[in-house]
């Protein structure tokens, strides 16, 4: 089966799953941006739905009901709430990520994208919904501006700007963001391509803020580790990110029986990637320490921190109902 094949049978059994439920889904990146123009149609390694907040924990369970399996996650990386679950399925070279809500954008913006919802377009004729064109913008924008350094997103963002200056309205696009809360983060896309004039002025949130200013994973433990209100906490942190759990480690596997020898071997990866990244580390968790004032942080919780700490609750009540792959 070709991977459109396989795609296409993806949005069916997603229109299923939803239709059973009576669950509100929209597809969105991916497909969704090339029917609205803003990306050719190229090989992906998932396909993604926005799912209202309500429905999300249904949708996943059904899923999971038809044979698909929740993708681990690194278990200290969690710096921020968890916005999405991703599935995987053997056999299938597509996962499906189901969000529940998308970074830059407020908790209920689903509301805003479902009522100004399009048509989805596929070549079986399904009741799936995509989002409008402008939010299907905003989307792509975001996603590219959470990492601009990395060359992929450089390069969409460059694609997107181009796009957006031959046939997007401006003030309509500003508009769009506001009402998904999202016109402070894309607020340098507009710069760029506008003009300052045409700026919004809301500021950026602070949630959007520490994941723009720490893309590297291993800033972001630094950050944590600086900011743990006691000594047991940030030790706990630094074990952590030394010795994880092997779940962690071999969580990109579809295999049942992991070996020693692997978990060993990644790592070793994982702790020389640390070696590699720790300068760069250093100087972003420097410049954003900068900016705040770390004794009041410490006499509280920074954002960070308490998403970190809900996602690790997360995570053991995740490990308590699915173990960790069998390593022999």
């Amino acid at each position: 089966m070709s991977r459109r094949a396989e795609r296409e049978l993806l949005f069916a059994l997603i229109a299923d799953v939803t239709a059973g439920l009576d669950a509100r889904s929209l597809v969105i990146k991916g497909m969704s941006s090339v029917q609205h123009g803003l990306r050719t149609d190229r090989a992906s390694a998932d396909v993604d739905i926005l799912v209202a907040t309500a429905d999300s924990e249904r949708v996943v369970a059904e899923l999971i009901g038809r044979g698909w399996s929740v993708r681990l996650e690194d278990e200290d990386e969690r710096v921020f709430p968890r916005h999405s679950v991703t599935l995987y399925k053997p056999g299938w070279a597509h996962d499906v990520d189901v969000h529940h809500a998308f970074p830059g954008m407020a908790p209920d913006a689903f509301t805003v994208l479902w009522e100004a919802r399009v048509p989805f377009v596929s070549q079986l004729t399904l009741p799936l919904h995509t989002v409008s064109p402008h939010h299907a913008l905003v989307i792509e924008v975001l996603h590219a501006l959470r990492n601009p350094t990395r060359r992929e997103h450089r390069a969409s963002l460059e694609v997107l700007a181009r796009r957006a200056a031959e046939g997007t309205n401006a003030a309509e696009l500003v508009e769009a963001a506001r009402a998904v809360g999202a016109a402070g983060a894309i607020g340098p896309f507009i710069r760029a391509v506008w003009g300052p004039n045409l700026a919004p002025t809301e500021l950026p949130t602070s949630d959007w803020l520490l994941r723009t200013r720490l893309v590297n994973p291993l800033a972001r433990r630094l950050y944590l580790v600086a900011a743990a209100s006691s000594r047991r906490e940030r030790l706990g942190l630094i074990r952590t990110a030394i010795m994880p759990r092997p779940s962690t480690l071999v969580k990109s596997s579809l295999r049942e029986r992991v070996g020693w020898l692997e978990v060993t071997w990644r790592l070793l990866r994982r702790w020389r990637r640390g070696i590699v990244q720790l300068p760069e580390a250093v100087l972003a968790v420097a410049r954003l320490m900068r900016a705040e004032d770390l004794s009041s942080r410490r006499a509280g919780v920074t954002p960070a921190l308490e998403a970190f700490r809900q996602g690790q609750e997360q995570a053991d009540e995740h490990a308590r109902e699915q173990p960790d792959e069998e390593v022999e």
